[in-house]
């Protein structure tokens, strides 16, 4: 019945790969693979999700002190990828040499014209522009990170325009 519905709209079906492309570019986290029980949701752009005047919860205490903080030790971010090679799930994220954070999930994106990726990285690696490395599928190649959605940003040398609503991923990973 959707299907139909859509069809008349020109909708048309589409698979997973570019599913994927498109959620990646969006910067939306699917959990188990770009997030998990390890990341606070206000990490991966789902602070929004969480009630802060529901009554006792697990981990409310923890989510209560990252708010009142202002700001979580990691955050979500795309990379767009140097070169033409895509990183495994948990590839290492380095700047300078030391751990960063990790990839979760690389794609191929026609819309952007290359690789990109979303990883989880700390947040003085955060800002737009800021030169990252992926190891050890990538060797040692540039990265940088990027506002989403990805395919509405213009490519340059210097940083990338911060987003108001969320500086690691911008309003679509709200």
């Amino acid at each position: 019945m959707l299907a139909q519905f859509g069809m008349v709209h020109g909708v048309r079906p589409c698979g997973w790969t570019a599913l994927q492309s498109l959620r990646v570019e969006a910067g939306r986290p699917f959990f188990g693979q770009d997030m998990g029980d390890a990341h606070l949701p206000l990490e991966v752009c789902l602070g929004a999700s969480v009630s802060y005047t529901k009554g006792c919860y697990l981990g409310q205490e923890v989510i209560a002190r990252v708010s009142t903080l202002g700001e979580a030790s990691r955050a979500l971010v795309g990379l767009r990828l140097a070169g033409d090679r895509l990183p495994q799930r948990n590839d290492v994220v380095q700047k300078d040499g030391a751990e960063a954070g990790r990839i979760g999930t690389a794609v191929r994106a026609p819309t952007v014209g290359g690789p990109i990726a979303l990883a989880v990285v700390k947040r003085e690696h955060r800002a737009p522009g800021t030169l990252l490395s992926v190891t050890p599928a990538a060797g040692g190649e540039r990265d940088r990170p990027h506002g989403t959605p990805m395919s509405t940003q213009p490519e340059t040398d210097g940083p990338a325009p911060v987003p108001q609503q969320h500086p690691a991923v911008g309003p679509a990973g709200r």
